[in-house]
Order: C-alpha cells, then sequence, then structure tokens
C-alpha cells in the first residue's frame, strides 16, 4: 500500500493572488527596519489609525471610509452578520467564491445566485430583473469574477447602484469607481492588499465604504 503523501506546490498561485516577483530590496529593508522599531511586548493597534491613514492617502478618500481586516474571509463575515439578519437573502453570481455560502448558512440567511454564460459573462438587466423578484436584501459578487475573470464595466456596476439603491451593494475586488458616480445607496469596495502592493505574505483585506454617514453608523454597531 502506498502512503499517503502530502501536495507540494510548485508554481505561482495566481488564483491566490500571488505575483511573478517578489518586492524589492528598498521596500524589503523598510519593512526590517520598521520590525525593528516595534514594540513586541506591546499589543498591536487594534484601530490600525496610522494604517488607515495611509492607505487613505493612497486612495484619495478620508481614512474614516477605511476599515480593515485579516483577509476577505473576515470581512465578507463582517458584511454578511451585519447586513443579513431574520432571514435575508444575498444575491450573487455562479460560479463565485464559496465562502458565501458558509456565512449566509452561519447567519441564518439565504441565498440567490444568478447563472453566468461559461466564460462569466451575463445580462446586467437581467441579473437586476431576477433580484428585484426575488427581493433580495444585498448583493455581493467578485469582479473581476473568481474562477472566470470576466469582468463587468464600470458604468455596468453603477446601474447594478443605482438600482439597488435601497439596499447594499459589494463588490469583491479593486474596482476603479468613483465615488461621486453612483447615486444614492450603500456601496462598498473590498479590495486585497496584495493586488496593490505584492504582499501576499500580509494578508489584509480593506473595505471601502461609499457613503459617508452610513459608515460611521456601521461602525459604530460593529
Amino acid at each position: 500500500m502506498q502512503g499517503y503523501q502530502t501536495h507540494t506546490q510548485t508554481g505561482i498561485l495566481l488564483n491566490a493572488n500571488e505575483a511573478s516577483q517578489n518586492v524589492d530590496d528598498n521596500i524589503k529593508q523598510e519593512i526590517l527596519d520598521a520590525i525593528s522599531n516595534l514594540s513586541l511586548n506591546r499589543y498591536p493597534d487594534t484601530t490600525c489609525h496610522e494604517l488607515h491613514s495611509l492607505y487613505a492617502d493612497i486612495m484619495n478618500v478620508p481614512s474614516s471610509w477605511i476599515l480593515s481586516g485579516n483577509g476577505s474571509d473576515q470581512m465578507l463575515g463582517f458584511l454578511i452578520q451585519y447586513y443579513l439578519q431574520d432571514n435575508k437573502t444575498l444575491y450573487t453570481l455562479a460560479p463565485d467564491f464559496s465562502m458565501y455560502d458558509y456565512y449566509v448558512e452561519l447567519n441564518h440567511s439565504k441565498i440567490e445566485k444568478f447563472e453566468t454564460a461559461l466564460d462569466g459573462s451575463f445580462d446586467v438587466e437581467a441579473f437586476i430583473s431576477n433580484g428585484k423578484d426575488k427581493k433580495v436584501d444585498m448583493i455581493l459578487f467578485s469582479n473581476p469574477n473568481n474562477p472566470t475573470g470576466h469582468a463587468i464595466s464600470k458604468s455596468e456596476m453603477i446601474q447594478i447602484c443605482e438600482a439597488f439603491s435601497n439596499i447594499p451593494v459589494v463588490f469583491l475586488n479593486p474596482p476603479s469607481i468613483s465615488l461621486s458616480e453612483v447615486d444614492g445607496g450603500d456601496g462598498v469596495q473590498l479590495t486585497i492588499f496584495s493586488f496593490i502592493f505584492r504582499l501576499v505574505r500580509l494578508i489584509f483585506h480593506f473595505s471601502r465604504l461609499l457613503f459617508f454617514d452610513y459608515f460611521l453608523y456601521l461602525r459604530n454597531r460593529l
């Protein structure tokens, strides 16, 4: 009988956001210098004020609009737990991330999936119509889609946000959508730190909420 062999990964995990090149030596040295100045006997700043401020400067938004977490799973869990209570319905695409099902079930809610074509494309008008018919309570899907890589345009993203102005709309991955281009509603962008800085071993996930007043309310409730 042949013994069990664990899987040995070779190559680059493109589906897990690994970059083909490492960060340069100057950035590595900056990280090492920063670590050497840490007070390792103290707990880290759980509010992440400095981190939020630096990232907000890059994204050109107020730091109060930024919420950070340990990877996408934690951020998705926060959002689904907050918005989907009392048997509410999450609206997403099929295929997409399997973790949506896990968090929806964990919060005793329901999930409605809109089937895409084999290449991940879908009719945005039909997506909107089906969502309204099913009276969904939250929209969440990756853009570009995982695993197909299909991406809807900025105008289609705005169309979805405005069609569902009374419920939260979440786009996972870093879309280029201007905060001034969406009329009404609660929109969220989830951006993976490693997409921008190639630091996949430092797993941060940023949530950029499009409407300031609602975000302050959300932060006070979490």
